[in-house]
């Protein structure tokens, strides 16, 4: 029996366990770390907790981005082998006719996926980046331009025939800004805008963007189907997806990309610039 001279056992208060001021505290929510003194997970308010479900839907979004850059390249890549073949099969050089249509035929799908992928597309040419590196473009397309035309008068020396641009347009009737058009203008905004700007982009959300910028100048050398140009296509298409990496825009590499093929034509428009 309890002595009346003792208050009731559950007004008694009982000894609390310690807890330690060490030990670590988590959100309910997202799991993450948090200071005891917070009133919310810093984590949960900066709205960085990202649900399973936002990370399918993402995935799903990336996927399709990278499905739809592939489909991309494929179908310039099947513009090219058809124009080869065409070549082939009648036995001659191109025509003006034939390089327009073939440019045309470039141009339309670049347009078409942009138009898809507009918002990325816009980010990359309103990018602001320092005006010094279009100077720096211009002066790398100049070592750009070294490395193909060396490149080019090695395969001369050992027997490949030079293909002279300017001919195939002139024979026609066409004069040089028909073909600084052809040449230099559109390969420089529509081959920019396809690697350097839908693919090099969806496959950074996969590969990382080394590797990214890696795969997308292989893919740019394989496009132009000559495997002894390979090496030196490769080399440039890594300068132009640095130059992208750099400065996060996409006029650089578009200066560069014209000053290299103006650079061509006007050393095939006096009859070479060096002497090798």
């Amino acid at each position: 029996m309890q002595s009346p001279l003792m208050p009731p056992a559950d007004l008694i208060e009982q000894p609390q366990p310690e807890v330690s001021d060490s030990a670590p505290r988590f959100c309910s929510r997202c799991g993450s770390p948090r200071d005891s003194a917070e009133l919310e997970c810093s984590h949960c308010a900066s709205g960085a907790v990202t649900t399973e479900s936002q990370l399918k839907e993402q995935f799903r979004l990336d996927m399709g981005s990278l499905r739809s850059s592939l489909f991309l390249y494929f179908a310039l890549l099947g513009v090219s082998a058809a124009a080869m073949i065409w070549y082939k099969a009648a036995g001659r050089l191109p025509s003006a006719m034939s390089e327009f249509v073939t440019s045309a035929a470039f141009s339309v799908p670049v347009v078409a996926w942009c138009l898809f992928a507009l918002k990325p597309i816009l980010q990359l040419l309103k990018a602001r980046f320092h005006a010094g590196w279009l100077l720096a473009a211009v002066s790398l397309s100049l070592a750009t331009y070294l490395l193909a035309t060396g490149a080019v008068n090695l395969l001369v020396w050992l027997g490949v025939e030079k293909l002279e641009y300017l001919s195939v347009l002139s024979d026609d009737g066409f004069g040089f800004g028909w073909a600084v058009l052809l040449i230099c203008v559109q390969p420089a905004i529509f081959e920019e805008l396809a690697f350097r700007g839908i693919i090099q982009g969806s496959l950074e959300r996969f590969l990382g963007a080394r590797e990214a910028l890696i795969v997308s100048a292989l893919m740019f050398g394989i496009l132009h189907l000559s495997i002894l140009s390979l090496p030196h296509l490769l080399v440039m298409g890594l300068v132009l997806g640095w130059l992208r990496l750099k400065t996060g825009s996409l006029l650089p590499g578009m200066a560069l990309h014209f000053s290299h093929n103006f650079l061509v034509i006007v050393d095939e428009q006096v009859g070479g610039f060096w002497l090798w």
